[in-house]
């Protein structure tokens, strides 16, 4: 048992990362992600700021809306 809690706060004591840099003189491959194509096309998108409020926890909060269709997904692939 000692053994199983010991392995648990461990694993949970090691941080995560989502992300991270990638330096592009080391990593040239990764720019070709990055770089635009000819066939790409630009996404239909509106975006709508939201008026600073006071929220129920008296703290001000603002931010965007973003909406995307999704019908400029279709194609093989998507759902």
């Amino acid at each position: 048992m000692r053994q199983i809690l010991t392995v648990t706060l461990l694993a949970s004591a090691v941080p995560g990362f989502g992300q991270s840099l990638i330096n592009p003189a080391k990593a040239p491959h990764f720019a070709d992600y990055f770089e635009e194509r000819k066939e790409d096309k630009a996404l239909r998108c509106e975006v709508t700021p939201i008026q600073p409020r006071l929220n129920f926890s008296f703290r001000f909060q603002a931010g965007y809306v973003f909406q995307v269709p999704m019908n400029q997904f279709t194609g093989a692939g998507h759902r």
